[in-house]
């Protein structure tokens, strides 16, 4: 049986818990507290708690927050689980809770109460494996149900269907081009499942292999050819060629493509005569092949005629609102799944900036997550440390550059205020007494009148005085002689 303590301020949302306890009876002993000092009180006569269930926030009259008791739970009771609740599940307060020590942290407005019992016992075995002490499986049916998304752009059933020959992909490093190919590879197969579909990363194959690989060769046709072979174009007759990195092809492999892409088909390496092929192709690039057309790298015509069918991948920086369906796409494909990911561990990887490594960084991130899964559950108590520690950098980025506009705006404030009141104080006697302006000849005329008074008090000459105004002494001493004209 489970021995649970409970704290939550709020007394309808602990009556919601309450009530769901009930329901179990015989599972599990639980005991509320409404505020810290009851807590206090209660981990003192209590031998021993299994689980914490706490609030993240307290009332106002509280002097101390939930996650400060943390500390003082886990001397006390170093095996028990700490489970922090809150309405919110900001990448702020989620990284407090780690910081803090506890074990999980749950949101309450995406936590159905008709499974958090099934929920909590699955977080306990989890802590309880991780911190090394037995805990026996139960064969517990999975809390979660139903299908989860797959990334699936709309375009690809489409392009499926029509008469498209050739799908070009481009994008950054890790945009997901792999991702799109295996896209195309599951429908193509999802409609027969003999539709065969090869893949071949150009950038991996020596330049005097390539045409071998490409489009086979016969026994005998150089030195190491001990036996026919089929090459990627024959071997896709009838289905789907993937072509990776095209743009580190050859001009003269650059041609043998578009041959064989145009006539549909193919000369092996030592044969002289020609086979038919019925192929469609993918090729993807992580550069633009525009620009590589522009600098005479890559074939026009092949360029022209990879166009047919154009996908542009943008950074997943600038797309982050697929992450979600990324998510579940890679936490199905990966050994050992399907996993399920938690909402708040996908709305802290949708906070990440994937600048590097892109798709291919969050899958290696996700990949990280499953050795600290629990029932297939994937939380973000189980992601890796140096993504943390890249969050924080960047939340440091932030702040330092945050501070430095402020800096810059109290800097500006105070030349602005400096220069205002350095005006008041010099031209003051400039307005009229019911705070009225003057005409402005009037006002440079006194102006220049009062300038050639001072500068007479003062010894200063008419060169010193213009040099100080940034004006010719020619315009100063017409512009003295017309005031004293008209006073």
């Amino acid at each position: 049986m489970l021995k649970l303590l409970l704290l939550e301020d709020d007394f309808l949302e602990r009556r919601r818990y309450e009530r769901h306890f009930d329901l179990h009876q015989g599972q599990v002993e639980y005991q509320s507290a409404s505020h810290g000092e009851q807590l206090l009180q209660l981990i003192q006569v209590i031998p021993n708690i299994d689980i914490f269930i706490l609030d993240f926030y307290l009332s106002s009259q509280e002097n101390k927050t939930s996650q400060q008791y943390i500390s003082v739970i886990q001397k006390k009771f170093p095996q028990a689980t700490i489970i922090m609740c809150s309405q919110l599940n900001t990448v702020d307060i989620v990284f407090q809770c780690i910081q803090e020590g506890a074990d999980e942290f749950l949101c309450k407005k995406d936590l159905n109460l008709n499974l958090f019992f099934e929920k909590m016992k699955i977080i306990h075995e989890k802590v309880l494996k991780k911190k090394g002490i037995g805990c026996e499986s139960k064969n517990q049916t999975s809390f979660f149900s139903g299908e989860t998304l797959s990334l699936i752009s709309h375009r690809i059933p489409q392009i499926l269907k029509s008469a498209v020959r050739v799908v070009s992909l481009e994008g950054e490093s890790g945009t997901g081009k792999e991702v799109v190919a295996e896209i195309f590879q599951n429908y193509a197969e999802s409609e027969n499942k003999r539709t065969p579909f090869y893949k071949l990363n150009c950038a991996t194959i020596p330049l005097n292999l390539m045409e071998s690989e490409l489009f086979g060769h016969k026994k005998g046709s150089f030195t190491s050819s001990i036996s026919d072979k089929k090459g990627v174009f024959e071997l896709a007759h009838g289905g789907w060629l993937f072509l990776d990195e095209i743009s580190s092809l050859s001009l003269p492999a650059q041609a043998a493509i578009l041959r064989a892409i145009e006539n549909q088909e193919i000369i092996s390496v030592g044969d002289v005569t020609t086979k038919k092929i019925d192929v469609k192709i993918i090729c993807a690039s992580n550069v633009s092949l525009k620009e590589m057309v522009d600098q005479q790298l890559f074939r026009k015509d092949l360029w022209q005629r990879l166009q047919e069918c154009e996908i542009h991948l943008p950074p997943l920086r600038d797309r982050q609102q697929e992450i979600p369906e990324l998510v579940q796409y890679f936490s199905r494909q990966m050994e050992g799944g399907p996993y399920f990911v938690d909402d708040t561990a996908i709305q802290i990887l949708m906070s990440c900036r994937w600048e590097n490594g892109n798709i291919r960084e969050l899958r290696n991130c996700l990949r990280a997550m499953t050795e600290n899964h629990c029932e297939k559950i994937l939380s973000p108590f189980s992601i890796p440390k140096r993504l943390w520690k890249k969050k924080q950098t960047q939340k440091n980025k932030e702040a330092n550059i945050f501070e430095n506009l402020e800096l810059e705006r109290k800097k500006t404030e105070k030349i602005d205020l400096e220069i205002s009141e350095n005006f008041h104080h010099q031209y003051q006697f400039l307005y009229q007494e019911n705070g009225q302006f003057k005409p402005w000849e009037e006002i440079e005329r006194s102006l220049f009148h009062r300038i050639y008074e001072n500068s007479k008090k003062i010894g200063k000459s008419h060169s010193e005085v213009a040099k100080e105004l940034n004006i010719s002494r020619n315009t100063l001493s017409k512009k003295i002689h017309l005031s004293d004209s008209s006073l």
